[in-house]
């Protein structure tokens, strides 16, 4: 039993830290290097994955520099390992799946061994650019910006390990919803939208049908883009 964290060393360092849920004052151990002996630093984002934490942090195990973010996991109080061999942009936990976008673009899936495979592979689409991965209703979606149709919605199809363009929040120049604004519930997820007419306001969509305005919180052309 126990837990990790991060926190501050003598040095001033952002490091990772491990806890056995005592009360004495050797009960945390400061994890500053990892399995192979490399620093790790500004651990982050720590998430419980098979009763250890899954955390991005930087260490020349993974790319060999120290200024990409690794893919790494805990290993009670012992040295963290790398996980996984590329820079990551971000991950997503699903059940006892990773769900990872690579510093290249590229979605990878990792099983609870560790085990990997590239599901998407943007240089089939050169100007395909993936971020804000989540999961809602049992699926995993994303969103992607090409140069042709700006900002789209994806969702991963795993039984051909693709993603799917999914072109439900169509207007003039594309699907320029801001994600990162909105908030992703069980069912439907909400986002901000600009509509010619009715200026950037808060819609919602269940990822298969269209989109519709919750509400014209700013009548007429102006937006309300309330954040």
């Amino acid at each position: 039993p126990g837990f990790a964290f991060a926190a501050i060393d003598d040095d001033n360092e952002e490091v990772l830290a491990f806890s056995n849920g005592s009360t004495t004052c050797d009960s945390i151990t400061l994890l500053s290097t990892d399995a192979n002996g490399n620093s790790v630093r500004s651990p982050e984002q720590l998430t419980s994955f098979g009763g250890q934490a899954l955390f991005l942090a930087s260490t020349a195990s993974g790319t060999g520099l120290y200024v990409t973010h690794d893919l790494m996991v805990t290993n009670d109080g012992g040295a963290p390992e790398l996980v996984f061999p590329f820079g990551v942009e971000e991950f997503l936990v699903q059940g006892d799946v990773i769900y990872v976008v690579a510093s290249d673009g590229d979605v990878y899936r990792i099983s609870d061994d560790f085990s990997y495979e590239r599901i998407a592979d943007p240089a089939n689409r050169p100007t395909l650019q993936i971020n804000d991965i989540f999961a809602m209703n049992g699926e995993i979606y994303a969103r992607g910006w090409t140069s042709d149709t700006q900002n789209d919605l994806f969702r991963v199809d795993d039984t051909n390990d693709r993603l799917v363009e999914l072109n439900i929040a169509e207007n003039a120049g594309g699907d320029d919803f801001r994600l990162y604004d909105g908030a992703v519930g069980e069912t439907l997820f909400y986002y901000w939208f600009p509509d010619p007419d009715g200026g950037t306001e808060l819609h919602v969509s269940d990822g298969t049908a269209g989109t519709d305005l919750v509400l014209d919180i700013r009548p007429g052309s102006g937006s309300s883009l309330i954040t």
